[in-house]
């Protein structure tokens, strides 16, 4: 199947024995050496996955910076752009308190400046630059300490998931669970990957949703799924070098017609503020998002899609 910028792809499932037919098959210590691979580029994949939601940026530009905590310029929030830090504080407090809480610093570093300086003119204007400076200042402070904290809480969440019954053993999760017989997992590799060395480009999952869910982050499925068969798609991810190239959207027109080949009534997912480009993606693929007022942790939302198949 080739997607639309000409690669040649194929959509698997996995464990899998080979891209061929049976009569390829490798020997079952082969095979189970080629499944060990493909789990490692699986972690590779989600690890990679997570690491883009990071804030990899604290701020746009300096002027940027400048507008929205001295003039309450609200930021463009776009699922195509990249989201900095500042942006995701001011889109989830508000640009006037943001813009509030700053200049009340100012204000308040200026009077603390005045007590001790001259009350000359020049020493005015000093005063005045020095207490507009040093928050700035503070607040990339701040800004860059967060960044350090999200980040190690990031790498935590990726080595938990990888050690997790889930990603820990796909095979039992995704394909031998007697609880849930529906859930799969599926990759998109290169068609022209030979049986030993298969080159996985993308992947994602499908873990079926039972009412009324296993946590709070569920809350707004719960509303309008009961009584319905539900499938949550899960840990899609996409090599940097596939991005733009239309394998996310194989995998989830698969993951659809996976679904209605089983029955299921809706396709749900949950994502972040941090995968813009991700919610941009499913929006253009019919997504609807139900929720996006839920906190993952300040100053991150949680959203939840959910697209009607019949």
């Amino acid at each position: 199947m080739a997607n639309n910028s000409g690669m040649d792809v194929k959509i698997i499932s996995f464990p899998t024995t080979t891209l061929n037919n049976a009569k390829d098959t490798s020997s079952e210590l082969q095979q189970q050496q080629q499944d060990n691979n493909i789990q490692k580029q699986v972690h590779e994949l989600f690890s990679l996955g997570m690491s883009s939601g990071k804030f990899e940026k604290i701020i746009n530009s300096p002027l940027e910076m400048i507008m929205i905590l001295l003039f309450g310029k609200k930021m463009e929030q776009s699922t195509t752009v990249d989201i900095n830090l500042l942006g995701c504080i001011q889109n989830y407090y508000g640009p006037k308190v943001v813009q509030f809480v700053f200049l009340t610093f100012c204000f308040l570093l200026f009077l603390l400046t005045t007590q001790f300086i001259s009350d000359s003119s020049s020493s005015i204007v000093t005063c005045l630059v020095l207490s507009i400076f040093i928050p700035i200042i503070i607040v990339l402070l701040i800004l860059k300490y967060y960044q350090y904290i999200a980040s190690v809480e990031v790498d935590k969440y990726i080595a938990y998931c990888k050690k997790s019954k889930e990603l820990g053993n796909i095979s039992e999760y995704y394909m031998n669970n007697k609880e849930k017989p529906d859930n799969h997992f599926f990759l998109a590799v290169d068609s022209n990957s030979d049986n030993n060395e298969i080159k996985v480009l993308g992947q994602v999952s499908v873990d079926e949703w039972i009412y009324p869910g296993n946590d709070k982050e569920d809350g707004p499925f719960c509303k309008v799924l009961k009584g319905k068969r539900v499938i949550e798609l899960r840990r899609m991810s996409v090599g940097p070098e596939s991005r733009k190239r239309g394998v996310a959207t194989l995998l989830l027109k698969r993951v659809e017609e996976y679904a209605k080949e089983r029955g299921f009534d809706c396709v749900i997912l949950k994502t972040s503020t941090l995968q813009a480009k991700a919610r941009y993606m499913y929006e253009r693929n019919g997504y609807k998002c139900l929720d996006n007022t839920q906190t993952i942790i300040p100053p991150i939302f949680l959203y939840c899609y959910i697209k009607y198949l019949n």
